[in-house]
């Protein structure tokens, strides 16, 4: 579909946030460009009222996310997700469209941008309890359209905590694939700056877009999919990393490379004394060695980041519950 590109440095007005945005060019191979790990939302992140009511939460309620897309596109496509939700998730109207300024954070959008997300034709569409969407396609925001409010109907009151969808992705040529991180609050944008995207993973896709890096490194688009205090073995904010992999990688098409950062956790909300230390730490290991023999058998190369040092400033795990970064 031709029409102008999303840019790299665009950011992307969304109606309702998604958790997996995909791209191509050729149009069977489609490339995530962005991602957000789908989680319960805890009630402390819930909305405040009117937002938020006993039968519902978001109800006759307008949302809009901005998100970072990491390739350019003509042509995306969304999958939205109700993994957590008790109820099915009715959405009467989903927009994309790029923000003014191209401002994170901004839910004021340029109205001659707008498009429509339609689902087998339709506008509107009903995700069932604990399924995702079919894709829902759209072209770049580019012609001219009068503005209309995204818009969806209800919300249970837990369903995903990055509202109500997966990756956008788009189709791209065969040399396209993505990089999928799975990580915890460092990963997720712990310390960074609110609106500013630089976490580390977007300092990464700098260097990558680098114009003197090498020309297949601008190929590789970034799926973010950490949570803070996401753990390898224990269920938490989030499932954990070895239980979501299914889900949050090796589901997803034309990913080529892994990168687990997480572990920290797992050390950290443990018993600091030297047996329970070795019996997490064995057990991590394990759960490791689980991950990257998957991730090989479908092709996927795999990276391991090293688990940062828990003594200092801020820190509160402390030394003892570090001695096992070291091993391995």
């Amino acid at each position: 579909m031709s029409g102008s590109r999303f840019s790299l440095r665009r950011l992307l007005g969304i109606a309702l946030s998604a958790a997996y945005v995909s791209v191509a060019t050729c149009h069977d191979h489609w490339v995530d460009i962005w991602a957000s790990m789908p989680q319960q939302v805890e009630p402390y992140n819930l909305p405040n009222t009117p937002y938020n009511g006993t039968d519902g939460v978001f109800y006759n309620t307008t949302i809009r996310t901005t998100v970072y897309l990491t390739q350019n596109a003509t042509t995306i496509r969304l999958q939205f997700s109700n993994a957590y939700g008790a109820s099915d998730l009715p959405i009467t109207s989903a927009t994309v469209a790029l923000p003014v300024n191209n401002t994170a954070g901004s839910p004021a959008i340029r109205p001659s941008t707008l498009q429509h997300l339609t689902f087998s034709g339709s506008r509107s569409f009903q995700v069932p309890s604990g399924a995702s969407s079919s894709p829902t396609r759209s072209a770049s925001p580019s012609k001219p359209k009068p503005p209309s409010p995204p818009h969806h109907r209800h919300q249970p009151p837990n369903a995903s905590t990055n509202g109500f969808s997966s990756p956008p992705s788009k189709p791209g040529p065969p040399t396209h694939s993505s990089l999928a991180i799975i990580g915890d609050s460092i990963t997720d944008g712990r310390g960074s700056t609110t609106n500013l995207n630089n976490r580390w993973p977007d300092q990464l896709l700098a260097r990558l877009r680098n114009p003197k890096s090498f020309p297949f490194l601008r190929t590789i688009s970034l799926a973010n999919l950490a949570a803070g205090g996401n753990r390898i073995l224990t269920d938490g904010l989030g499932p954990s990393a070895l239980s979501r992999l299914d889900r949050d990688v090796l589901s997803h098409s034309n990913v080529r490379y892994a990168l687990i950062f997480t572990g920290v956790n797992d050390l950290g909300t443990a018993a600091s004394d030297p047996t329970t230390q070795t019996q997490v730490t064995d057990r991590m290991i394990a759960a490791y060695s689980q991950m990257i023999t998957r991730l090989h058998g479908a092709g996927i190369a795999v990276f391991g980041a090293t688990i940062t040092p828990m003594s200092g400033p801020g820190q509160a795990y402390g030394t003892r519950r570090g001695r096992g970064r070291g091993r391995g």
